[in-house]
């Protein structure tokens, strides 16, 4: 009896968790470092804050991983803060992801957007510039979702994914200039959370 309440029991947790696994969204490896700086040294500018990333509207921390199911990257989003003096009008911020491996060394990701100007063709409406001091969260919305999905299937076979690297993000202002970075930062006060 031993033997049959024992398999039980583990049939039991496995079906409990089936489809919950551990999941991260993390900077890329060389970005990871404390240190990092991609910013120059005679560059005060400042564009964007992370303000909290989600996973089907729970906060989640770069690098600390959490538990998520299905199709989890579809309520995956970013809220960001205008920390500039000058009007955003448009966003794109740049993800990876390492097991979608389009050749031995480039893995297929997607990216975020707001704004039409660094759009890749999705209509997401009418879109404001994005003032000092504003926040905006980036979404994908459905269509966006399943173009890249079904895109990134088709080229690698890969539909279910663990983790995420956060990538480049570009910004244009509304006066026309442009602002790249590597890491964007995160508060303080939401990683003493």
């Amino acid at each position: 009896m031993k033997p049959l309440y024992l398999f039980l029991v583990v049939l039991l947790l496995t079906l409990d968790s089936h489809g919950q696994t551990e999941k991260v969204i993390d900077w890329t490896f060389y970005t990871k470092s404390a240190s990092f700086n991609d910013t120059p040294e005679a560059s005060n500018l400042k564009a964007l804050e992370i303000v909290e990333i989600t996973v089907d509207g729970k906060a989640v921390m770069p690098g600390q991983p959490f538990a998520a199911e299905g199709e989890w990257l579809k309520t995956f989003a970013i809220k960001l803060r205008n920390t500039s003096g000058k009007p955003i009008s448009s966003i794109r911020m740049h993800f990876g992801l390492p097991e979608a491996k389009v050749s031995d060394t480039v893995s297929a990701g997607f990216s975020l957007e707001y704004g039409k100007e660094l759009s890749t063709g999705i209509d997401y409406g009418t879109q404001h510039p994005i003032q000092p001091g504003q926040e905006v969260e980036l979404i994908r919305n459905e269509r966006h979702y399943l173009r890249d999905r079904h895109g990134i299937a088709e080229r690698t076979n890969v539909t279910d994914f663990n983790s995420v690297v956060i990538g480049a993000t570009v910004v244009k202002f509304e006066d026309g200039s442009v602002w790249i970075s590597y890491k964007l930062p995160f508060p303080a006060s939401v990683l003493s959370n």
